[in-house]
């Protein structure tokens, strides 16, 4: 696994850093199981494994049993040292090889074009076969057209389509005379984009017929063999998959979740031990610290690793010295597919669901009970039990410690994807929630009439439910609810004009400034927040906030502002409690 590439022989070839993991390719190809599906988060390097398989077992169409290519790009590499597995499978086989993971569109016309655009690419690379004396006529025909783009891309066609693996498989096994592997790289991401477009039923029925040939009794034989010696699927969720293939019964799939060691777990993701090879590759050793900390922590089977796409972009981040990139890595945002699913559920969680969110962004961990399959029937009716599973699954969570059958305690695995988890919450919440527009304008009319019982009927709720999931209890910083408290006024409108935010440094408190949204004098409002260090603490803090306005933010501002008359408040805030004091800001100028 390299820097910004999934090629295994373009790495080789640039002789790019690379984490070994060619010795799991014996262990998933002779561990005697028919169809695997290997299910991790984006970004763990799955797509390179799968890559690096294909490569190793790719028969030369022209040179049969030439292995020049496999010796010169695994040399040195620990695969090479088993030598009775390399004489029967390396450059042995042939492979039908596909990526689905770029299949997308607004609706399922389009996704079946991706889809057949890709089948029709993947066709072509095997034009050979028309050559081969071993093919009927029939079948040569079939190739024809598999090979063609406007035959791919009607629609009229689809059931010829649906038997594109089937067919293409059975010609590699006649043409080379053994059995094929058949290899399938993210297989759930056209079922999950389908279920976000509403196209789900249809894909799932295509993909029925296509996913067939996972089944071992059928197909043609080669010397008494199925056409098919070994399936490999990967991708982030083991959705649909049953009510995809006709009989599933027959695949075996390891997930982020499975309870059980195996051997092959540490086959996709990088161990402590892997990634301190890497970093000293690049000359980053004094790093390895720092790496685990932001893209560690994930525990699957027996072994604790790092998710690849982070570690490899702090690298690419630290080799051009990038200091921004080197704390923070990029890679700890999810794929499109992951962001859907995070945020679909966010509006039907429970206040005791936002208790466990600030437990797991705090740092602890929360039981839960996961199953690892999941069909879209389960998702559409979304219930929240569901959703801690679909934050494991696409790497937001990691299972810290397995209880019981079935139930594991849940948190987040580094810093990285403890602050997205915490953003990606707090962003949705604050763009586009049922209730967030009303909460804005309900605190700003209270504000505006000195209402202070209706500013705390507004802001406790939504404490409890929505600013739980925040900053660390032991961070001093009173950021988090400013930023939720400019975020809630701002998306009033018209009601307010001459919105100020005035965000607090060291001991100073964050400051909002508005008026009433008319073009005569009105009232304005001028709100100071502090954070408490223990709820004990709240109306202390409240009214130093509250004396803060009248010393600090009086006299040139106000004055601009041009209003009537003024309200001050006070508030502050400790955790899931607030507390607001304050009146017209000449009562405040009386009592001080």
């Amino acid at each position: 696994m390299a820097v910004e590439t999934s090629s295994f022989a373009a790495i080789r070839r640039e002789k790019r850093p690379y984490v070994d993991k060619t010795r799991f390719l014996p262990t998933v190809l002779e561990n005697g199981i028919y169809a695997q599906l290997i299910a991790r988060p984006p970004r763990f390097g799955k797509t390179l494994f799968l890559d690096t398989l294909r490569t190793f077992l790719s028969v030369d169409p022209e040179r049969p049993g030439d292995t020049t290519l496999q010796r010169e790009l695994f040399e040195g590499l620990d695969v090479l040292q088993d030598e009775t597995f390399c004489r029967r499978c390396m450059g042995q086989v042939p492979v039908l090889y596909l990526s689905l993971a770029e299949v997308a569109g607004s609706s399922f016309g389009e996704a079946y074009l991706s889809l057949a655009d890709r089948l029709c690419a993947a066709a072509r690379m095997h034009e050979y076969l028309l050559a081969s004396p071993r093919l009927s006529e029939n079948e040569k025909i079939q190739l024809r057209r598999y090979a063609s783009p406007d035959f791919m891309a009607d629609t009229a066609n689809m059931l010829a389509v649906e038997w594109f693996a089937r067919e293409l498989v059975t010609c590699l096994a006649k043409h080379f005379d053994r059995p094929c592997v058949f290899l399938v790289d993210e297989y759930d991401a056209p079922l999950v984009r389908a279920a976000a477009g509403g196209y789900y039923e249809e894909m799932r029925t295509f993909l029925r017929g296509f996913l067939s040939i996972l089944q071992p009794e059928g197909g043609e034989l080669v010397h008494g063999l199925p056409v098919v010696s070994k399936s490999v699927l990967t991708g982030s969720l083991w959705l649909g998959l049953e009510s995809t293939v006709t009989d599933a019964s027959n695949i075996v799939g390891r997930t982020v979740g499975s309870p059980n060691a195996f051997r092959s777990d540490a086959a996709i993701g990088f161990t402590e031990s892997e990634v301190s090879v890497l970093l000293e590759q690049c000359g980053l050793r004094e790093k390895t610290d720092e790496v685990m900390r932001w893209c560690g922590g994930y525990h699957v089977g027996g072994e604790t690793i790092c998710r690849p796409g982070d570690v490899l972009a702090f690298c690419g981040a630290a080799l051009g010295n990038d200091a921004l990139q080197m704390i923070e890595p990029q890679g700890n945002a999810l794929d499109t597919r992951g962001n859907e699913i995070l945020v679909e559920f966010l509006e039907d969680l429970s206040e005791a669901d936002a208790e466990r969110l600030q437990i797991l962004v705090d740092g602890g961990a929360v039981e839960f009970a996961v199953r690892e399959q999941l069909s879209y029937a389960e998702l559409a009716d979304r219930p929240t039990k569901n959703y801690w599973a679909l934050l494991l699954f696409f790497g937001c969570l990691t299972a810290a410690e397995y209880v019981e059958r079935g139930r594991c305690r849940l948190r987040i695995p580094n810093e990285g994807m403890r602050r997205f988890v915490r953003d990606r919450i707090r962003a949705r919440f604050s763009r586009g929630n049922r209730d967030f527009d009303r909460c804005g304008r309900e605190l700003a009319e209270a504000a505006l009439l000195g209402d202070l019982d209706s500013m705390q009927t507004v802001l406790d709720p939504l404490l409890r439910m929505h600013v739980s999931v925040g900053e660390r209890t032991d961070d001093p910083s009173e950021k988090h609810f400013s930023d939720l408290l400019s975020s809630l006024l701002a998306s009033v409108g018209g009601m307010i004009r001459d919105f100020r935010f005035h965000p607090g440094a060291g001991e100073s408190a964050a400051t909002v400034l508005f008026t009433s949204g008319n073009d005569a004098p009105g009232t304005g409002v001028v709100l100071n927040m502090k954070r408490a260090r223990n709820p004990a603490e709240l109306t202390c803090s409240a009214r130093d906030a509250l004396e803060q306005i009248e010393a600090k933010v009086c006299g040139e501002i106000l004055s601009s502002m041009r209003c009537r008359s003024y309200y001050a408040y006070g508030l502050a805030f400790c955790g899931k409690h607030c507390e607001v004091v304050g009146g017209t800001l000449q009562k405040v100028a009386r009592e001080a």
